[in-house]
C-alpha cells in the first residue's frame, strides 16, 4: 500500500515526501514558490505592524529578545521586529494556503536577507485573523533576528532556535509571575525549564497569545 504524507518544518517550509508501505525513501517534491504581490507584502507587514500596536505585546516580544540574548550570549539584530521584517529581501508563496504556515529562511540571493514564505489567506481583513497572522509573524522573525550573518537560518545556526525560543518564554514568564498560568486547562510553564526542543516553542507561542490578542490598523 502506498502511504504518501507531507513533513511540515515549522519554520523553513514544506516539503512533500513520498513513502512507499512504510520504510522506502523518495525524492522530495519541492513545490514552487510564488512571488507575492507588492499588495500582499504590505499586508504582511501590516499583519505584523497591527498585532505589535498593542504595548503589552510590544513589551513582552522585547522582552523575550533581551532575555534570549541573555540566554544564547548572541546579540539581536534589533529590539523592534518591524526592523527585521526590513531585513526579507524574498517574499513568496508556495500555494498551500491551507495548510497556514509561515517559513522564515536564507535568502541565497542576498547574503544577510531573509526568505518569506506566506501560506496563509492574504485577503481577510478580519481584525481576529490578521491577529492570528501577526502572532505567526512574530514567530518567524524572532527567529531572523539573531545579529550577523543568516546564511544558516533554518538549521539552527545563526538564528534562534525554537529551544532559545523556549526558553526565553519560560524565563519571562516566570519573571512575570506566571509559573501556574493555566491554558486549555494545562499549567503551560509549571515544572523544569525546557532543555529540549519541542519543534514548535509552543511556550513562546502561548506567551504571545496571552500578550498579543489583538490587532490594530497601522
Amino acid at each position: 500500500m502506498e502511504i504518501v504524507g507531507s513533513l511540515l518544518t515549522h519554520d523553513y517550509g514544506l516539503s512533500l515526501y513520498g513513502y512507499v508501505g512504510c520504510c522506502e525513501f523518495l525524492e522530495p517534491q519541492k513545490p514552487v514558490v510564488v512571488p507575492l504581490t507588492e499588495q500582499q507584502k504590505a499586508t504582511v507587514k501590516d499583519d505584523l505592524a497591527g498585532v505589535l500596536k498593542n504595548k503589552e505585546c510590544e513589551d513582552v516580544v522585547e522582552a523575550l529578545i533581551a532575555q534570549a540574548e541573555k540566554n544564547t550570549g548572541f546579540k539581536a539584530f534589533s529590539h523592534n521586529l518591524m526592523d527585521t521584517f526590513g531585513k526579507v529581501t524574498s517574499f513568496g508563496s508556495d500555494g498551500r494556503r491551507q495548510e497556514y504556515d509561515a517559513a522564515a529562511g536564507s535568502n541565497a540571493g542576498s547574503p544577510g536577507g531573509i526568505a518569506l514564505t506566506v501560506n496563509y489567506p492574504l485577503s481577510n481583513d478580519d481584525p481576529l485573523i490578521r491577529n492570528l497572522n501577526g502572532r505567526k509573524m512574530i514567530h518567524e522573525m524572532f527567529h531572523g533576528n539573531r545579529d550577523g550573518d543568516l546564511t544558516a537560518l533554518g538549521s539552527g545556526e545563526r538564528s534562534y532556535t525554537h529551544l532559545d525560543m523556549q526558553q526565553a518564554a519560560w524565563d519571562v514568564a516566570h519573571a512575570r509571575g506566571l509559573t501556574n498560568y493555566m491554558s486549555a486547562g494545562v499549567a503551560v510553564f509549571s515544572g523544569k525549564r525546557p532543555t529540549v526542543d519541542d519543534g514548535s516553542s509552543l511556550m513562546f507561542g502561548e506567551l504571545i497569545y496571552k500578550y498579543c490578542k489583538t490587532w490594530e490598523q497601522p
